[in-house]
């Protein structure tokens, strides 16, 4: 069991419920033995500068590949490329991984009437 609440080591621990007088009556637990490990300790990290390809005009995170991990993916107007950044689980990103997309077609539109 992994606890932010509790220290680290063995406890034992037994629920109390006080009752409802119109209700339900007065109650307690067993005791359960458990053994708490540490909180790991959190710290904000040196920030990370992931190189994308050209104009990128669009972020969105997401686990793309089911790792449960968290991914990113840029989307870069100019080159039409995807960028695609997987997580690695320790807080950073896999090698930038590059997906083109079709051009996008640009449509000129004239009404004559």
């Amino acid at each position: 069991m992994t606890t932010k609440w509790l220290t680290a080591g063995a406890h034992r621990l037994r629920a109390f419920y006080s009752g409802d007088p119109l209700r339900y009556a007065k109650s307690a637990s067993p005791t359960s033995a458990l053994t708490g490990r540490r909180w790991p300790e959190w710290r904000l990290r040196a920030p990370a500068t992931l190189a994308t390809a050209l104009e990128p005009k669009a972020l969105a995170s997401g686990d793309l590949n089911a790792d449960g991990y968290q991914d990113l993916v840029v989307a870069n107007s100019s080159s039409n490329t995807i960028s695609v950044f997987l997580g690695n689980g320790a807080g950073g990103f896999a090698p930038r991984g590059e997906l083109t997309t079709p051009a996008a077609r640009r449509s000129r539109s004239s009404s004559r009437t």
